[in-house]
């Protein structure tokens, strides 16, 4: 069990998120929106996607439903099998999927973002899920 003591420099530190996204005009916004608050990691495709979070200690997924060179179902099993605290929001223009997959990705993300979102919206949801995060992680 971790201590619920934190350092001050545990407590200014930037909180860790990573943007899957392939539109890399949407990556730059986003990392020009958070880029104050967080430490904003940007992918392009899913197959770095495991290894960025290992590697990084990412505390927020913010990902397209539609991510390339994967299989978004496959990859969020395998997430949530070796993060199963890590908060992931799921960005959508639509869906095309089974009603078995919706209901799976349902149960995995902690929220779900239609495009185009609200930026603060979306900020206000990040600073949630990342707050609770972060408490949880510290139990």
């Amino acid at each position: 069990m971790k201590s619920a003591r934190h350092s001050i420099g545990d407590l200014m530190k930037k909180k860790r998120i990573l943007v899957a996204d392939s539109d890399k005009d949407i990556c730059r916004s986003l990392y020009e929106f958070f880029k104050d608050d967080y430490e904003v990691f940007l992918v392009y495709d899913g197959k770095d996607v495991l290894q960025l979070i290992s590697e990084n200690n990412i505390e927020l997924l913010l990902t397209d439903l539609n991510i390339p060179n994967v299989y978004i179902y496959n990859l969020l099993n395998k997430i949530k099998e070796k993060f199963p605290e890590l908060p992931i929001i799921i960005m959508y223009v639509y869906c095309d999927s089974t009603q078995e997959m919706e209901d799976t990705i349902r149960k995995i993300a902690s929220a779900f973002f239609r495009k185009p979102f609200d930026l603060n919206e979306l900020k206000k949801r990040i600073e949630l899920l990342v707050t609770n995060h972060y408490i949880l992680d510290s139990n």
